[in-house]
Parts: structure tokens; sequence; C-alpha cells
């Protein structure tokens, strides 16, 4: 499963051109940002995906975003695979 997650820009240093620095859950990285127009700044919450910046999210967006994907890592480590889920090939039709 692949999902983008919420970044908070921490810097958009110029150079090179069209990258940013965000943070994801405490880990500090960078990050393309050439599909967003106007460009980001700090401060701005992106959807980050494959190392790209793919949209803006309002605050209340990404806290959400971060609140369920915290409840998803629980669930998974507290009870495994979730129920109907085949490993690799999404969601089972025969459930």
């Amino acid at each position: 499963m692949c999902i983008g997650v919420p970044g908070r820009v921490i810097e958009v240093p110029g150079d090179p051109p069209g990258v940013a620095r965000v943070e994801v859950q405490g880990v500090r990285r960078t990050v393309g940002t050439l599909l967003l127009e106007p460009p980001p700044q700090p401060g701005d919450w992106v959807l980050v995906y494959l190392g790209l910046a793919m949209s803006r999210l309002t605050p209340a967006e990404a806290r959400e975003t971060l609140d369920l994907l915290d409840e998803l890592a629980l669930l998974m480590a507290d009870d495994g695979p979730l129920p109907g889920i085949a490993p690799g090939l999404g969601a089972d039709p025969a459930g």
C-alpha cells in the first residue's frame, strides 16, 4: 500500500530551486515542490508522496490524517494484518 503523508515545510532554501525541507512525523527530508504553485512557504502543510509535495493541506486536514495513520499503526501492531486484506494484494473480494 502506498500512501501520501502530511509534512510541515521547515525551510525553502532556494538552491536548488523547486525543493523544500519538510518534517514528516519527526523525520526531516528534502522533497520536490515543482507541482505546487505558488511554491510552499515555511509553516505550510503539504501531502508528501514518493518524495514530492503533491498538494497543500490545511492544519486540520494534516492533523486528521496523522491521527488516522497513528490509529492504523496501533491496529496493525495489536492485531496483525487487518481482516480481509491479503498481503500485497489489497482487499480480498472473497472477504
